[in-house]
């Protein structure tokens, strides 16, 4: 009786009831549903019982472009998930017209051949695609924080010797970070100072962040440009 009710039970969660009928897929950009179900290795004779989730998320997690992704099963035949793609803030120059995009956690997505428009980092390092590039994570994370209009007049993040970050904005704006820390509290108080002197129509040479609760700037022509 054992040995019968065994059997049933293999062929019932082996039976065509649980083969996959539907998948959903949500939070894509970059990717496509169908690039999200091929990096789980879903296929259309899946067996959605035994469909191991944790497994399939993590197959789907190793592209680049996916920070988190969720695998649920729902019995009978369904899948859904759900991703959430890094998005590049900026881009690292990799010789003739090629660019490197980054993440906002220092990962790199993407070799492109054509000018994203995002904030070029400048670095020494050598970063590889799928890799999260140590020296570049204080640049990308500080181009995270900003929001859309500031980010899009930011023209280069560079980090200096010191450790300390810098950012050149359009029209030769240069903007002291510091250490790159406190770096939400850095982009709000940005926004703050250039809101001001977009209102007042005062033309800036330069923003001190360094303490960014007293943040410091000067006129044009009255800075001093050492980086």
């Amino acid at each position: 009786m054992g040995v019968a009710v065994g059997g049933l039970g293999w062929w019932a969660s082996h039976s065509p009831l649980f083969r996959l009928r539907e998948v959903t897929v949500t939070g894509t950009a970059h990717l496509s549903p169908a690039d999200v179900i091929g990096l789980a290795g879903i296929e259309a004779t899946t067996n959605v019982l035994w469909l191991d989730e944790g497994a399939a998320g993590a197959r789907i997690e190793r592209d680049p472009w996916v920070g988190e992704a969720a695998v649920a099963r729902e019995l009978p035949g369904t899948v859904r998930i759900e991703v959430v793609e890094r998005v590049p803030v900026g881009a690292v120059p990799a010789g003739g017209s090629a660019f490197l995009l980054v993440a906002g956690d220092g990962m790199v997505l993407e070799r492109v051949t054509e000018d994203p428009g995002l904030p070029l980092i400048e670095t020494d390092a050598e970063p590889r695609v799928g890799r999260i590039a140590g020296p570049l994570v204080g640049q990308a994370l500080a181009l995270s924080e900003l929001d859309p209009g500031l980010s899009s007049r930011v023209r280069r993040a560079i980090l200096l010797p010191d450790g300390s970050l810098v950012l050149r904005l359009t029209g030769g704006l240069r903007v002291d970070y510091g250490a790159p820390v406190e770096l939400e509290t850095k982009a709000i108080a940005l926004a703050e100072v250039l809101a001001w002197a977009d209102g007042e129509g005062v033309l800036l040479g330069s923003v001190d962040l360094r303490a960014p609760r007293a943040p410091a700037a000067k006129l044009r022509g009255a800075e001093t440009s050492t980086g």
